[in-house]
């Protein structure tokens, strides 16, 4: 603290908590999501998680990747959540677009008519001319 004196001297400093974003903040058994989560998540995907979207994920609802089931322990965590906006959830809800997340912040999108698309921290990847044996050794890669 001395060093810090020394260095600072008269001027105001904050010093705010670190939040983690890499998947490990502690889940919760409630549908709800506490807000050291919603920061969290919303550090780690910055925009909505479906495929080219720009939309800033600040506004946006956390949607759990697996849905909810009532009584099913630690469902809201991280590596359950993303940014989604009404829209897009409903489509999902619907089974127009099925969604895996294989660890904290990578998405995997699958539209009912076959399209596979993977969204995480560097955009979109279209992965329709993927063939079976690349997909696979990619999901491999995302799920370690």
């Amino acid at each position: 603290m001395n060093q810090l004196a020394e260095l600072f001297g008269t001027h105001h400093i904050t010093i705010t908590p670190v939040v983690r974003t890499g998947g490990d903040e502690p889940a919760v058994d409630s549908y709800e999501i506490p807000e050291r989560i919603r920061k969290a998540v919303r550090l780690r995907d910055v925009c909505e998680v479906f495929p080219y979207s720009a939309r800033s994920a600040r506004r946006l609802d956390l949607d759990h990747t697996i849905p909810f089931v009532p009584g099913v322990p630690v469902q809201t965590r991280p590596g359950n959540l993303g940014p989604l906006t009404r829209g897009v959830h409903r489509a999902k809800t619907a089974d127009r677009w099925r969604l895996r997340q294989p660890r904290p912040g990578i998405f995997w999108w699958r539209s009912s008519t076959g399209q596979r698309y993977r969204v995480g921290p560097s955009g979109t990847d279209d992965l329709h001319g993927w063939s079976p044996l690349e997909r696979k050794v990619a999901w491999h890669l995302d799920s370690s």
